[in-house]
C-alpha cells in the first residue's frame, strides 16, 4: 500500500452555497440551475490544474458517482423530447432500481413519474434491464419467449 501525499492546496470560500438537493430538482423541474461543482472541479481550481488532467479524475466519480450520474443526466436531457427518451437516458447513465431506492423522496417522485408512463407500454425493443427500471420483466419474459417461438417455426419451414 502506498501513501499518497496531496500538494498543499488553499481553497477559497466559494462565492454561493451550493446544495445537491436543490441543484437536482431545480434541473428536474425543468429549472436548470448553475452546475453544481464536483470534486474534480474543486480540487482542479484548488491544485490550479485548470486543464483537469489531473490522474485522480477516476477517482472523483467513484467517490460522488450519483452526483456523476446526475450530472450526466441532466446533460442529456438537453435533447429528450418525451418520456420514453427520459428513461433511456436514466438507464444510460447508469439509474437502476437499487439506485433509485437510495433517493430521497423529494428526488425520487418526478423520476418515478416519467418511469410510471413507460410502464403500461414500454416499446418491446428495449433491453432486459431496461424494462427491469420501468418493473416490467414480464415482458421481457414474453418477448424471448415470442423470440424462441419464431426460431423453432423457422426452423421447421427450411426442413
Amino acid at each position: 500500500m502506498s501513501l499518497v501525499i496531496l500538494p498543499d492546496i488553499h481553497l477559497n470560500e466559494p462565492s454561493e452555497v451550493y446544495c445537491i438537493l436543490s441543484w437536482i430538482q431545480g434541473n428536474l423541474t425543468a429549472k436548470p440551475g448553475t452546475e453544481f461543482p464536483t470534486l474534480d472541479q474543486v480540487y482542479s481550481a484548488g491544485s490550479r490544474d485548470m486543464l483537469g488532467e489531473n490522474p485522480r479524475r477516476g477517482l472523483w466519480e467513484t467517490l460522488t458517482p450519483r452526483t456523476h450520474m446526475f450530472g450526466k443526466l441532466f446533460n442529456s436531457l438537453k435533447s429528450v423530447r418525451n418520456h420514453v427518451e427520459m428513461v433511456v437516458a436514466m438507464h444510460e447513465c447508469g439509474f437502476t432500481p437499487q439506485v433509485l431506492e437510495t433517493l430521497p423522496e423529494a428526488i425520487l417522485t418526478p423520476l418515478q413519474d416519467v418511469i410510471f408512463m413507460c410502464q403500461p407500454s414500454p416499446p418491446p425493443s428495449w433491453p432486459k434491464d431496461l424494462l427491469k427500471l420501468v418493473n416490467r420483466t414480464d415482458i421481457g419474459d414474453v418477448l424471448q419467449l415470442g423470440k424462441a417461438w419464431k426460431g423453432q417455426a423457422s426452423e421447421t419451414q427450411v426442413r
